[in-house]
């Protein structure tokens, strides 16, 4: 009969225990993807031909989007006895909804929401016995930002700013087999307060107060996990957050 294990030590960390990052061949991409912000930026300014109507001083935007989260879980923890467990994660889909006060041309305050359900994927070596788990996580955020409008005036308006969110994270469960056991380890997760940044561009349809909305945000947020015992370990997250969809101004 398969027993089950209630609790287990996956990401808890050992006496003689020292953390070195995570390799991976994507490690590369994964430090340096705020640089494709620079040649969207470009790309997008590129693109910003005369509009057909006058740029709207002020009023309401909305937009919403379908997105694809991509966060930046890296966390290795080896001890002297060559136990190695390493956490990581597999982006997901998700949606966004947010609403733009403009008081003129230039700028414009930025209130949305968004969630996602990203997996974190665990690779362990214990005792000589190799597992993968998996679980996946509630991933909100309640956002805030100043939009500054670079070319308002333009059939391509392209704005940036500043973010600031209040994330918030589901608990996670790790469930997977071990030689013949099950294994089962729950583990609270905190919440936190992140600043962040945007960019994006409204391609206006003609006259129609209808648009087309491409985005990119970051987050710098960190997944903070609880086990049992009370022990935190924080497994990073920075996520990476693509989006497009339909903007409207009213």
């Amino acid at each position: 009969m398969t027993s089950t294990v209630k609790r287990h030590p996956i990401v808890k960390r050992h006496p003689a225990t020292h953390r070195q990052p995570a390799t991976s061949p994507l490690g590369v991409y994964e430090k340096s993807r705020m640089r494709l912000l620079c040649p969207l930026m470009l790309t997008l300014t590129l693109l910003a031909l005369p509009a057909s109507a006058a740029a709207q001083e002020d009023g309401w935007q909305v937009r919403i989007n379908g997105l694809w989260v991509d966060p930046d879980v890296s966390f290795t923890d080896l001890d002297s006895n060559g136990d190695r467990v390493q956490a990581g994660a597999e982006g997901d889909i998700g949606i966004s909804l947010t609403f733009e006060r403009r008081f003129s041309s230039r700028l414009g305050l930025e209130f949305g929401a968004l969630y996602a359900k990203p997996d974190l994927t665990l690779d362990a070596n214990l005792g000589g016995s190799q597992f993968t788990a998996s679980s996946s996580v509630a991933f909100a955020a309640i956002t805030a930002g100043l939009n500054i409008h670079l070319t308002p005036d333009k059939a391509v308006d392209l704005y940036l700013g500043p973010l600031v969110a209040q994330v918030l994270f589901g608990d996670v469960g790790l469930r997977a087999q071990i030689a013949g056991a099950a294994l089962a380890q729950d583990f609270s997760a905190n919440d936190d307060f992140a600043f962040g940044g945007q960019i994006g561009a409204d391609i206006a349809f003609g006259d129609s107060p209808w648009s087309l909305n491409l985005a990119a945000k970051y987050l710098d947020t960190s997944l903070e996990i609880t086990d049992e015992d009370g022990e935190k370990t924080d497994l990073g997250f920075e996520p990476l957050i693509l989006g497009v969809g339909f903007g409207y101004r009213f």
